[in-house]
Parts: structure tokens; C-alpha cells; sequence
């Protein structure tokens, strides 16, 4: 949901309907009533009920992030990365990073003034410009470390270097 509570957003694949916190039962079969779709991400107005943007998700995980303010809305589906501007007719911003054709994120994080983003996943994260759409700078672990149950390397980035992370999001 929404900070502002205006928008909802919710997932299925392959007729799978996923909840995402806030959503209720009444979200769900409103959802079926309306998009008999599957496989997609659906951004529904909550006082009027109606899917206001449906986006195509091809693989069974999508994850998203709202800005503050509720202006933006990033998805990151399909090895994909786009920001939806909520005041410009759901208007698509895509990010791009240079010489790269898939994106593989598991964290994103917008500043608290809703212009950068900070997206992390396999040992890197890297900040962009959200008005612009442009791409700022990539952080780079230096280092891999075994979780504490010696099951692999962890990819959570950001929890490694929050202290450069929000002095990037200006926290």
C-alpha cells in the first residue's frame, strides 16, 4: 500500500494471487471481479477500486517500493527496473545501467525526497536519478561473508553499508 494510502499495488502469476501488506480479502475479490489477467501487477486506486495500471510480470516475483510522498512507484519484474510516476498518468521512467541487459535487485530504497533510488542485489547497489531516470554511481562490496549458518554468501548489500547508503538517500 501506498504511504498515502491512495494505491494498492498486488500480484499474480499464473493464477496466483499474492497479498501484499495491507491488502485484505475485499482487495483480492475486487481484484478477480475486475482482471480475470493473470500473470501481471495490477496498481489499484483504493477509494475507487479500479485498477488504474496493469504492468506484464513473466516470472513468479516481483517486488516494489513507494516513495514518501507516494509520487513513485518502482517495480522490478522481468529482470526489469521501471519507476511509475502516480501524478503523471502513471507515466514510465526506465532505468537503465549501462552495458547491462538484466537487472537482478532484491533490495530498492527511495531517498526521503523521492528523487534517488537505491537499488541492491548480488554485491552491488546502485543509486539513480529519479526525475531524470538516469543512472548515478554503483557501491561495490569489497568482500563476500558467510551468513551466520555458513549456507552461502549473504546479497543483502544495503545492510553492509547503511552508513553510505543513507548518507547517498540523505538520511
Amino acid at each position: 500500500v501506498s504511504p498515502d494510502g491512495q494505491f494498492v499495488v498486488i500480484l499474480e502469476n499464473d493464477g496466483y494471487y499474492s497479498y501484499k501488506p495491507g491488502s485484505t480479502y475485499k482487495d483480492y475479490e475486487e481484484y478477480r471481479k475486475n482482471n480475470p489477467e493473470k500473470s501481471a501487477i495490477h496498481v489499484i486506486d483504493i477509494p475507487t477500486q479500479k485498477v488504474v495500471a496493469r504492468y506484464d510480470a513473466r516470472y513468479s516475483r516481483a517486488d516494489t517500493a513507494f516513495s514518501e510522498d507516494s509520487r513513485y512507484l518502482a517495480i522490478l519484474s522481468n529482470n526489469e527496473l521501471k519507476v511509475i510516476d502516480t501524478m503523471q498518468e502513471f507515466r514510465e521512467i526506465p532505468l537503465f545501467l549501462s552495458g547491462r541487459k538484466d537487472l537482478y535487485f532484491f533490495s530498492m530504497e527511495f531517498s526521503t525526497d523521492g528523487q534517488r533510488l537505491l537499488a541492491s542485489g548480488y554485491g552491488e547497489a546502485h543509486l539513480f536519478d529519479i526525475p531524470d531516470g538516469k543512472y548515478l554511481l554503483t557501491i561495490k562490496e569489497k568482500a563476500r561473508f558467510k551468513n551466520k549458518y555458513g549456507a552461502g554468501s549473504s546479497t543483502n548489500i544495503l545492510g553492509k553499508i547503511e552508513s553510505t547508503a543513507k548518507e547517498f538517500l540523505g538520511r
